[in-house]
């Protein structure tokens, strides 16, 4: 088969980069050393092309979503990557502390078509009204409602659906001086509510294990310092709702659960304190492991990958021009990739079966291709299943700085934008499994 130049380039790096790695990698372990863990990023920069870095995915109107190989040759490549990256996983994660202990792992089978609505909240007289809808068309349905505090507009319920989507935890506001919420799971299918856990921050976050059998979230407690606070990782049954504290760290200036790793043994925690931030693994038995230092300052936007193999974020810089830059961890190795963007970056998600993450933000790898729209970005928050849809928040900036900017979530594809709602406030949850 005759393929084109940049294609031939690239699977030929790859060929001769392999045996480089594993070489690196069992010298590295005869020696004593650590000198694997560049590997990987030494690999990946090796060999993407120029091509690939002009590439950038853009949304309505006028969408482009580039792909730096020919449309027949996919399956080709895409099968040539799934090699190699079963090859380097191997070699890598077999000696990492941080890798999975258990080597078989099944998984809840969900197809992707069965998984084409999303779960979002409106405010409605004084209550949060969780909603799910199709994309394909049907009306909403009112599944639950949150009290929301009376003159606390601002203390919303905010949620997180399951893998397996057929639940949604939600944290509501119960004490809003406090800052106290209470965590209840909503299973869609019969409507039913489940309240647990009340000792909980009522802007906490929330992260599932691939699973879907228990998620972890945070309780704060003013530090001695008091510009600083100590954090519990508290981590619920789902089933039972049943808690436990997992771990603590203290004296820190933030503390947050991003994601299981995918047999669920480990929960990576990004930790922010005055050395920066720093992502740790806790064990269940609450033993917590320093895996990698993201930055010297303050992260945020994190977004586990599906595997657990890759934190995608963006880091407050304060070099060139640029506030914040997206960048990639690879878990196993501590190497970190920087996104390829020129401007600021904000908020990140991955696109089902791709390695890479999507930044949004002016500078992101999703943007808006009309240039009446410069000052609209995307704030990316997930893809559906099947990587047909994207749920986003639209920010159009003021031109008057004095005027807060206006923001809408909607459903964008290639070819089309759309309100997720037609009421204002809404906030997505998560996809979910069709009703209908």
């Amino acid at each position: 088969m005759d393929l084109p130049e940049g294609v031939r380039q690239f699977v030929e790096c790859w060929l001769s980069a392999v045996p480089r790695g594993y070489r690196a990698h069992f010298d590295a372990n005869a020696a004593g050393g650590e000198q694997r863990q560049p590997v990987v990023g030494r690999m990946q920069a090796a060999c993407v092309t120029p091509r690939q870095r002009e590439v950038s995915h853009v949304f309505v109107p006028g969408v482009r979503q580039d792909s730096p190989v020919p449309e027949r040759l996919l399956p080709f490549v895409l099968g040539f990557f799934a090699i190699a990256a079963t090859l380097l996983g191997w070699a890598f994660l077999a000696a990492s502390p941080i890798a999975n202990e258990s080597r078989t792992i099944s998984l809840p089978s969900v197809p992707a078509s069965s998984v084409r609505s999303v779960a979002y909240a409106v405010p409605e007289g004084g209550r949060d009204v969780l909603y799910v809808r199709s994309i394909d068309g049907g009306k909403p349905r009112a599944i639950a409602s949150f009290a929301v505090p009376y003159g606390f507009d601002s203390f919303r319920a905010h949620g997180m659906a399951s893998p397996t989507g057929d639940t949604v935890a939600v944290i509501s506001v119960i004490d809003p001086l406090a800052g106290k919420g209470q965590l209840t799971f909503v299973h869609l299918a019969d409507e039913a509510r489940m309240e647990t856990v009340t000792e909980i921050d009522a802007q906490g976050p929330l992260a599932w294990s691939a699973h879907g059998t228990h998620l972890a979230t945070t309780h704060t407690a003013a530090a001695t310092d008091g510009s600083r606070v100590d954090v519990t990782i508290v981590q619920v049954d789902a089933s039972t709702g049943e808690t436990a504290a997992l771990a603590e760290f203290d004296s820190v200036f933030q503390a947050v659960p991003v994601g299981y790793s995918i047999d669920g043994a480990r929960l990576f925690v990004v930790v922010i304190d005055q050395s920066g931030s720093t992502l740790f693994a806790v064990r269940q038995d609450g033993e917590a492991e320093r895996v990698a230092s993201l930055a010297t300052g303050r992260t945020r936007d994190w977004s586990l990958s599906p595997d657990g193999s890759r934190l995608a974020y963006v880091e407050f810089t304060t070099s060139g021009r640029r506030g914040y830059a997206g960048r990639t961890l690879v878990v196993a190795t501590g190497s970190i990739i920087p996104s390829e963007g020129t401007g600021n970056e904000y908020g990140a998600t991955w696109r089902p079966g791709s390695p890479i993450p999507d930044f949004g933000g002016p500078g992101g790898t999703i943007r808006l291709s009309d240039p009446s729209l410069a000052n609209q970005y995307v704030f990316p928050s997930s893809w559906a299943p099947d990587g047909s849809t994207m749920v986003a928040t639209i920010y159009s900036a003021a031109s008057d700085r004095g005027v807060t900017p206006s923001e809408s979530l909607e459903l964008v594809t290639t070819t089309s934008r759309e309100r997720l709602a037609d009421q204002a406030g809404a906030r997505f949850f998560g996809w979910v499994v069709n009703l209908d």
